[in-house]
């Protein structure tokens, strides 16, 4: 006989994923820091004395390892940021159906274009099109607008984002 989770019970499951998640974090950090002290107290100073210096070294990968592009350096430092609000869209719009692989095909071919100049166009005769958007994002038109969209939203200027959204209601 086949017992029933509650939900208190797979809430005490999540949790310990999560926390096995941050104390893996903290044991790697740990075992890198050596003996050097990081007074990161301040958030300013953390950004400036950590997180800085590590982007410009991503930065750097990206234009060497990928494409020497602004937006590709944004699509591969903002991934989840942009992927996520794509996701949300299609959520709303065409149901939970496939929206992770949706999303990530939009990234994908975001990157593609400008790597390569490949325009984005969905190719829905293909043997599996699971992947790709059904009801909104389906031209490279509607891509742009929306990735265009968050890049300003991102950069503080939530005006696009908001245009961008009431063209999608």
């Amino acid at each position: 006989m086949k017992k029933k989770l509650e939900a208190e019970q797979i809430g005490k499951v999540i949790n310990a994923i999560v926390q096995s998640d941050i104390d893996e974090e903290k044991a790697l950090y740990v075992s890198t820091k050596g003996e050097t002290v990081f007074d990161i107290s301040d958030i300013e100073h953390f950004h400036y004395l950590i997180k800085h210096p590590f982007n410009r070294f991503l930065y750097g990968m990206i234009r060497t390892e990928v494409a020497d592009d602004d937006d590709v350096v944004f699509l591969y430092e903002n991934y989840r940021f942009i992927e996520s609000h794509f996701n949300k869209i299609i959520k709303q719009k065409e149901g939970m159906s496939c929206c992770a692989d949706k999303s990530r095909a939009i990234v994908r071919a975001l990157v593609r274009f400008f790597t390569t100049g490949e325009t984005i166009v969905w190719n829905y005769d293909q043997k599996y099109t699971f992947h790709l958007p059904r009801e909104v994002f389906k031209t490279h038109v509607e891509v742009m607008d929306f990735y265009k969209a968050l890049r300003s939203l991102y950069y503080g200027n939530s005006v696009p984002f908001l245009e961008a959204l009431k063209g999608l209601a």
